[in-house]
């Protein structure tokens, strides 16, 4: 009970960013995502992109001692950046976004061996991101 309780927790503040986010320009937004990974993970997503690709989730579980909770979080927010940066057309930086994100999310899926619909929406709009992000 307490493992939900506290990914529910999460999700309220997912929900909450997300809501702020509504008809903000691309800049605003990359603004509003930058304060929540600060002030809800004291996280620098920027410390991620200093990491090789395989090392992501051993730095996120291992050094970072993120939760599923926290992880799923960082995924949403690491996913509407690379949405905002793709609007902006910022390749190279939505791309980037686009692997980090999915990398977690596929790293949830094997862990919490949940389907979950959202979740595979989501990770189709990166996918498809990606495929335009490649021409």
């Amino acid at each position: 009970m307490i493992r939900k309780d506290y990914i529910l927790r999460w999700a309220q503040e997912l929900a909450k960013v997300l809501a702020t986010l509504l008809g903000k320009a691309p800049d605003l937004s990359l603004d509003i995502l930058d304060e929540a990974y600060r002030d809800l993970l004291a996280f620098d997503p920027n410390r991620l992109n200093d990491i090789p690709e395989g090392e992501w989730m051993d730095y996120l579980t291992l050094d970072r001692q993120f939760n599923e909770g926290q992880l799923d979080f960082l995924a949403q927010l690491i996913a509407k950046e690379a949405e905002f940066r793709f609007l902006q057309q910022e390749a190279l930086s939505s791309r980037l976004k686009c692997r980090q994100a999915l990398c977690i999310f596929e790293y949830l899926e094997v862990t919490q061996g949940i389907f979950s619909f959202e979740r595979q929406e989501v990770m189709g709009k990166l996918q498809r991101i990606l495929a335009e992000n490649w021409g």
